[in-house]
């Protein structure tokens, strides 16, 4: 219950008071909150305008928005000037920090640690 520094009660606890019991709607509601909060994050944290357009289209990736029109992740590079790895780059970074599961589009997280154990092996073989 809200009140004032004089200990008037809130008007809008008489239209919808506070509910000891959480609702499956409050809750949901702080969860959309909380990942658009983490969204902008995401956006505002890119250090000039070129990432910040950059890191909007691994969102748009991420969320399987229409805003990407179908396009490839190499034909959104060349928008941007970038190669397709850093696209992926910045798709991958807001998936994991948002625990979202692989975009249709991306490799598997299984596929993803398969590669990357392939290429450390080749490494570590061509280094001896």
């Amino acid at each position: 219950m809200l009140s004032d520094s004089l200990g008037h009660a809130d008007p809008v606890d008489d239209i919808e008071p506070d509910s000891p019991q959480e609702n499956h709607y409050r809750e949901a509601g702080r969860k959309c909150l909380t990942f658009l909060f983490g969204v902008l994050q995401f956006l505002h944290d890119a250090k000039t305008d070129r990432e910040r357009g950059l890191r909007l289209t691994a969102v748009s990736i991420a969320l399987q928005h229409p805003a990407i029109g179908g396009a490839s992740a190499s034909a959104l590079a060349e928008k941007h000037g970038v190669t397709r790895a850093a696209i992926s780059k910045h798709v991958v970074s807001f998936e994991r920090g948002h625990s979202l599961p692989p975009a249709f589009s991306q490799k598997s997280t299984e596929a993803r640690q398969s590669y990357r154990e392939t290429r450390n092996s080749q490494l570590h073989d061509s280094n001896n």
